[in-house]
């Protein structure tokens, strides 16, 4: 059949505007942008076929045939000239020409799900918008299909984050249900325990150690990854995990939100979530906006530019902090942490944090708010809603395992300065990495730390002098640097070696294993904590355990010697150090 009728397929830029619409109504109201390539590709078409299968198509058909009935009566054209073929123009979003070119592809097909199921999940996705944009239900059902077909392991993180980039009101259209109830599923099968995202937990690393294990066991040899410890892999799969939610849509955290399925262990945590999300979405689009200031006229620039004007309003953010379910967060944390942050002060006023405390400490006034219609109560039903699901992490498990030559190290470099009071020893600020708020106070850090019911904790060694004599002495101190902790218990441990010494016989070995070990064990320095945090300027310890390395300045080889008549260096030449938090309040 001889074609009739021309389309042109070109990459069109979307306007922040137009991102925010509705698919179908940008299609038929927007205005085409400039193309980010005039030449596109221009394809035959035939106006019955395209008619038949979309009402844009049809209705664009109509009116090109009604303006050129018009043009032709009104201008005195030859009888003999050719007349106009009619072009239509199919704007697709810039690098989607071949999603175009697979809409018209289906589109002609009697079978479309036959180009369906070698094409990858993004291309569906890309696919699955056009179609709704340019009204084609036959293509935009197959792919919905193609979809659902999809098995929950097998769904790409790319493929989720992309259905919940698409543009605003899809989510609540009944086309887009099943698409959604499935990255719905997938979105709490990676993020649904809040605090398996932000914590990495010992009984969660054994499961995934025994499931690679057997995986591995059942795998081909040159399936395994070599090279990467499995301690390693989880290492990265937590970050990956932490780095999703940070990236992930603002419609796939409210989903997130919303979902009655989501765990935690304290509500304390939702709000921590939501103001590490804004935080790290406000840092991405400062960047986004340097870039395309620095490189006006590249195409960097201008996604980057894009990216920027498609940022976050108030009332997103607003509508963000309005999900957090703030009666339910411990006592301290209305008070001390979720006032005192940006994100209440964009989101809350002062009345509505104070109904909020109250609430907290007096939940039997709830019901009769609820009754009163109190207004706050209406203006945020998420507070009207009970307890989330418990979390798998039922506590806090913090390990460091310090090379002896780096505490060595970091004594030499602090030998002369132990000036501090005792009390400023445990006085530390608010930073990530569990810096000392005294300059003065020679502190040794570990970088990392873990987050848990909305509070980053982190271990350190700090040296000292206490009271009036020159005690040098290793603290190993748990900080939490969100502020104030009301009620915090738990332990910490410098952990001493539990096996024989290793110049022992085998027969001295066996004859007195179980002494020994008894031994080496009550060597281990443990110091439970349990009450209100100790007052200070930001961020506070909540107990320590201490071991008191003796009288004077002494040097590193006597610390050495110290530390191995303790028993507390192990065979890898590290201090083993633990801590764990039961319950924060």
């Amino acid at each position: 059949m001889l074609s009739d009728s021309a389309i042109h397929i070109v990459e069109v830029a979307e306007t922040s505007s137009s991102a925010t619409s509705s698919s179908r109504s940008s299609a038929r109201t927007r205005p085409c942008a400039s193309p980010t390539d005039t030449d596109g590709l221009c394809l035959p078409g035939h106006k019955l076929c395209l008619s038949i299968q979309s009402e844009y198509f049809k209705t664009k058909f109509h009116n090109w045939s009604s303006q050129h009935s018009r043009s032709s009566d009104e201008a005195a054209a030859p009888a003999a000239a050719a007349a106009p073929v009619p072009t239509i123009q199919l704007a697709v979003p810039p690098n989607q020409l071949e999603a175009g070119q697979l809409l018209l592809r289906c589109m002609y097909s009697a079978q479309p799900e036959q180009h369906l199921s070698s094409v990858s999940q993004p291309m569906l996705l890309h696919l699955l918008l056009l179609s709704d944009r340019y009204q084609v239900p036959r293509v935009f059902n197959k792919v919905v299909a193609a979809l659902q077909e999809i098995c929950l392991q097998e769904l790409e993180w790319s493929t989720l984050a992309g259905m919940y980039a698409f543009p605003a009101g899809c989510a609540d259209m009944l086309a887009f249900k099943a698409v959604f109830e499935l990255a719905a599923d997938k979105l709490q099968e990676e993020l649904g325990d809040l605090e398996l995202v932000w914590h990495t937990v010992n009984s969660c690393w054994s499961n995934f150690k025994n499931n690679s294990q057997k995986s591995n066991s059942a795998a081909q040899p040159g399936d395994a990854p070599r090279g990467v410890s499995l301690q390693e892999q989880y290492k990265q799969l937590q970050q990956q995990r932490q780095q999703h939610l940070l990236e992930l849509p603002l419609q796939g955290l409210k989903q997130l939100l919303l979902d009655p399925r989501t765990r935690v262990a304290s509500e304390n945590t939702v709000w921590y979530t939501v103001d590490r999300w804004c935080r790290h979405q406000a840092s991405k689009a400062a960047r986004n906006k340097a870039a395309a200031a620095v490189f006006p006229s590249s195409a960097a620039a201008n996604t980057a530019a894009a990216g920027c004007g498609a940022g976050h309003h108030t009332a997103d953010v607003v509508g963000l902090a309005s999900l957090v379910r703030l009666p339910h967060c411990s006592a301290s944390y209305i008070p001390m942490v979720v006032s005192s942050s940006s994100l209440a002060a964009a989101s809350f006023t002062a009345e509505v944090l104070a109904v909020a405390a109250l609430l907290q400490q007096q939940p039997q006034l709830h019901s009769k708010l609820c009754h009163a219609r109190h207004s706050v109560i209406v203006k945020f039903p998420a507070w009207q809603l009970g307890r989330r699901p418990e979390s798998s992490v039922k506590f806090l498990r913090l390990q460091w395992k310090l090379p002896l030559q780096q505490l060595v190290s970091f004594v030499q470099g602090n030998a002369n300065n132990f000036a501090a009071s005792a009390s400023d020893v445990f006085d530390c600020s608010q930073t990530s990495d569990v810096e000392c708020s005294n300059s003065s106070i020679p502190t040794l850090q570990r970088e990392q730390t873990q987050a848990w019911c909305g509070h980053d904790f982190g271990l350190a060694v700090t040296l000292g002098q206490q009271g009036k004599q020159q005690l040098l002495s290793l603290v190993c101190v748990m900080r939490a640097s969100w502020g104030q902790v009301h009620q915090v218990s738990g332990k910490i441990t410098i952990a001493a070696v539990a096996q024989a010494d290793a110049d022992d016989t085998a027969q001295q070995q066996q004859q007195q294993q179980q002494q020994q070990q008894q031994e080496r064990r009550s060597r281990s320095i443990v110091q439970r904590f349990a009450g209100p945090a100790v007052a200070g300027k930001c961020a506070m310890p909540v107990g320590w355990a201490s071991v008191r390395l003796g009288a004077g300045v002494i040097s590193a080889d006597q610390l050495v010697t110290l530390l191995q008549q303790k028993g507390l260096v192990h065979g890898d030449g590290c201090l083993h150090l633990a801590a764990k938090v039961e319950s924060v309040e």
